[in-house]
């Protein structure tokens, strides 16, 4: 079971720096959006991500990307979350 959990553990990971790279490539003109959020909503995302993030909404994400069946409250997280995660990149708070 450790070993199944590490193994999560890094394609979650994965997932994850794959998602924040992709968010600091320009558009298809080479060019990047200019934030669009002060500080302070950019820290209101990243607090509401991370509450995700501690719940493992992540591995859920990832694991119905695979095609696996989740109920709807967890459909329901996971398009939370990926909604949180595309203003926290689209907004530039990562930089």
């Amino acid at each position: 079971m450790p070993r199944a959990r590490r193994t999560i553990g890094i394609i979650g990971g994965s997932t994850l720096a794959i998602a924040l790279l992709a968010g600091c490539a320009g558009g298809p003109d080479g060019q990047v959006n200019a934030g669009l959020m002060d500080a302070g909503s950019c820290k209101a995302l990243k607090r509401e991500l991370g509450r995700y993030e501690a719940r493992g909404i992540q591995y859920k994400a990832d694991a119905a990307n695979r095609g696996a069946r989740l109920s709807a409250k967890q459909r329901q997280d996971v398009r939370r979350y990926n909604a949180l995660l595309d203003d926290y990149l689209g907004n530039r708070c990562h930089v």
